[in-house]
């Protein structure tokens, strides 16, 4: 069995970045989703969180993902394409 990066490097090889993208999404977004409300206390949660929002903010396949993954909680508005920001 191959290591997983080593499959998302092959996609992005193989001219399916997209796909490679979505991969990578899906682990950034069940961070953000299960840190997402935690207070500033801790300086490199809060880091990551920052950078994994204005990511949303520039990647449409990123976004996509968030929002799939945290339909729950936010209302479908606020994460659909490049430039929305999140709670």
């Amino acid at each position: 069995m191959q290591p997983v990066p080593l499959k998302r490097i092959e996609l992005i090889e193989a001219g399916r970045a997209e796909n490679a993208v979505e991969s990578l999404s899906k682990p950034i977004a069940d961070y953000y989703a299960q840190y997402r409300n935690y207070g500033d206390e801790n300086q490199r949660r809060s880091k990551l969180r920052a950078l994994i929002e204005d990511l949303v903010k520039t990647n449409v396949i990123v976004a996509r993902v968030l929002k799939d993954r945290m339909e729950l909680s936010i209302p479908t508005n606020d994460v659909k394409t490049p430039g929305t920001t999140l709670p």
